[in-house]
């Protein structure tokens, strides 16, 4: 969901108006239509009920407003801060496991980068378990992982965003129906290695059958995975963050799987105890800019 389609929704609960919210937004009304439709686009259900002129919310929207209004808050107190640049400055070190470094950090790293000047940023990219091993042995500020974690003496998590997992494939004629897991243990699989969060919340899923699990090979980049996939006919269970565009441009397939489903959480960890304003106004535009992505 983008910010500004929450800003409309949420203006749009007040004057029940997409005439009015236009108007009081600096925006077209067919521009507010179309971003009302992508936001309902988005939830999977209506959020007004189009009585005449008027928008009557509906249950949907009545339970969206308070989540809304959270993220635009953020949003404002984080703008607020970044108002003063001059004195946000300082070398801030942060890591991130693969899909989060991968796939969504750098843009978020640029932007920061680009509307502070005197900010300099260090990222590394490595596991769950390597990224809180690098938090807590002082290495870097906070880090941004990807699945659950035993919960750390001395670490506080905050939940960032949900993440999907899919399960993918080459074969195009394998992924034409939904599959049962156990279809599939003919075909070699491969994993991300032990430690990150993409194969722990995979394998929870399958823990029925993680015995006779045909673990073929372990990899600690989705990239070397998704090759062997493409070339190999092998399946893995990779964000689906990190397989969109080949999904797009069939190269690769996504299998469903029945009677299961793969998703894993974002959170944002960080030690306990004070955290500097630098790390403080970076943890939340990191958090705004994940709600966006959503």
């Amino acid at each position: 969901m983008r910010l500004r389609e929450l800003e409309l929704f949420l203006d749009l609960l007040a004057t029940k108006s997409l005439t009015q919210s236009a108007e009081r937004l600096g925006m077209s009304q067919p521009n507010a239509s179309h971003l009302l439709s992508k936001l309902e686009e988005k939830g999977g259900s209506k959020l007004f009920d189009r009585s005449g002129k008027r928008l009557l919310p509906l249950s949907s929207a009545l339970f969206l407003e308070p989540r809304a209004k959270e993220i635009v808050r953020l949003w404002r107190e984080a703008q607020e801060e970044l108002l003063d640049q001059s004195s946000l400055c300082g070398e801030l070190r942060i890591a991130a496991t693969h899909t989060i470094g991968e796939y969504l950090l750098p843009e978020i790293l640029f932007e920061f980068r680009q509307t502070h000047p005197k900010v300099h940023l260090q990222a590394r990219i490595h596991n769950t378990v390597e990224c809180l091993e690098a938090l807590l042995g002082g290495e870097v500020e906070q880090a941004f992982i990807e699945g659950e974690t035993e919960d750390n003496q001395g670490v506080m998590k905050r939940f960032l965003r949900r993440d999907e997992l899919a399960v993918v494939t080459s074969d195009e004629g394998l992924a034409a129906r939904a599959r049962y897991i156990d279809e599939l243990f003919d075909r070699p699989w491969i994993l991300r290695e032990k430690g990150s969060g993409m194969r722990d919340a995979f394998l929870r899923e399958v823990v029925d059958v993680k015995e006779s699990f045909p673990l073929f090979l372990e990899l600690d980049r989705s990239e070397a995975i998704k090759r062997l996939i493409q070339s190999h006919g092998a399946l893995g269970c990779l964000s689906l963050l990190s397989v969109q565009r080949e999904i797009k441009e069939g190269r690769l397939f996504r299998v469903e799987i029945i009677g299961r489903e793969f998703w894993r959480h974002f959170y944002e960890v960080r030690r306990e105890g004070s955290l500097g304003r630098l790390a403080k106004v970076f943890g939340e535009f990191v958090s705004v800019r994940l709600s966006e992505s959503d």
